[in-house]
């Protein structure tokens, strides 16, 4: 695993207006995190009540939120653990952490990359409200033929009409290597 690009670690150790600034050396602290399963665990600390260390010593921290995430409260705060995993193992926080696999929960090391917004959108799941099952392919009533296309730095290219869905997708599926999409990207992938 390369260290990340497009990293930006404004984290200290301090305490600011009362919020504690998460950096390398305090999340490893006070957490443990296992890169092969990605779960993270409460470290037994000296600097908390022994009613919190029977507690939480040695169990596995965080949740789940409503977008599918792992978060943790660290002083009152949430934070994705995906974020947390990166700040660990690097030492800073990247703009982007794509989950490669597309499962949100899933926060082992070799599925987390730094990305920025442009490469992480790249790597998305299949809509909700697609229709073809298949990323950039659509049917067009007005033709009844399959309509491909591809956006590219925001513009949709124009990838041609189809009598085969099949044709339609192999053209896709091209338009998708050329322009640097990531090979999962469109997939019905993740939680």
């Amino acid at each position: 695993m390369v260290t990340p690009t497009n990293c930006h670690n404004p984290f200290s150790v301090h305490i600011t207006n009362g919020e504690v600034m998460l950096n390398q050396e305090y999340l490893q602290s006070i957490l443990d995190y296992n890169k092969d399963t990605g779960v993270f665990t409460w470290k037994h600390r000296d600097d908390v009540r022994p009613e919190w260390n029977t507690k939480f010593a040695g169990k596995e921290a965080g949740g789940i939120n409503n977008m599918g995430y792992l978060t943790i409260s660290i002083k009152n705060k949430k934070y994705l653990c995906h974020r947390i995993a990166m700040t660990y193992c690097y030492g800073v926080m990247p703009e982007q952490v794509d989950h490669i696999n597309g499962n949100r929960a899933d926060n082992r090391l070799v599925n987390l990359r730094s990305v920025n917004n442009y490469i992480n959108s790249r790597n998305q799941k299949l809509r909700a409200t697609n229709t073809s099952g298949h990323n950039g392919v659509y049917w067009c009533k007005r033709r009844n033929l399959w309509y491909v296309r591809v956006g590219v730095n925001g513009v949709n290219i124009h990838g041609g009409y189809f009598l085969d869905i099949e044709d339609a997708v192999s053209n896709r599926d091209l338009l998708d290597i050329k322009h640097g999409y990531h090979n999962l990207h469109g997939t019905k992938k993740g939680a």
